[in-house]
């Protein structure tokens, strides 16, 4: 082997070993979205009860972006807090793409996987809305202000259809 080759060779091999130890960014926890009003029979809006254990302080105090947070992170909020817009409107389709952009931006972002299964219910696709809502899970399995928003996924997805 020439001395150039073994040269290479030996950056290649340090190269990998520094890329295998470098530390893995934080999981960013993602707090549940605040309640949303919906339409009564009469046209009036009622109050939606927010999950057990979330307060407008709490929901607040997550969602606003800070200066410590990764640019990623509060790009993908972002593009998540315009999706669940689409989804109370039912658009499941625009809220689709742009869910998808926010998972290219924080792949690691459990909530983004849990409106993609709520967008795919709204399709009435439910193998779909089950394998996000498994991504779901696996992200926020350690967030107890998430635990009641999935069972009740679940269990939607679950459901017979009407």
């Amino acid at each position: 082997m020439s001395p150039d080759f073994k040269s290479l060779m030996a950056a290649c091999v340090l190269f990998l070993f520094a890329a295998g130890c470098a530390a893995a960014p934080p999981m960013q926890t993602r707090t549940p979205p605040p309640a949303t009003e919906q339409s009564g029979a009469g046209g009036e809006k009622a109050p939606v009860t927010p999950p057990p254990g979330e307060t407008d302080a709490s929901r607040r105090k997550m969602e606003t972006p800070t200066a410590k947070q990764d640019p990623r992170v509060v790009a993908a909020l972002a593009l998540t807090q315009q999706a669940r817009g689409l989804i109370a409107e039912k658009r499941a389709d625009e809220a689709l793409r742009i869910l998808e952009r926010a998972v290219n931006v924080s792949p690691d972002n459990g909530e983004i996987y849990y409106y993609l299964a709520e967008a795919w219910l709204i399709k009435n696709n439910r193998a779909q809305a089950d394998a996000y809502h498994r991504l779901a899970a696996m992200r926020l399995q350690n967030d107890g202000q998430w635990a009641a928003r999935l069972w009740l996924q679940k269990k939607n997805i679950a459901a017979p259809e009407k």
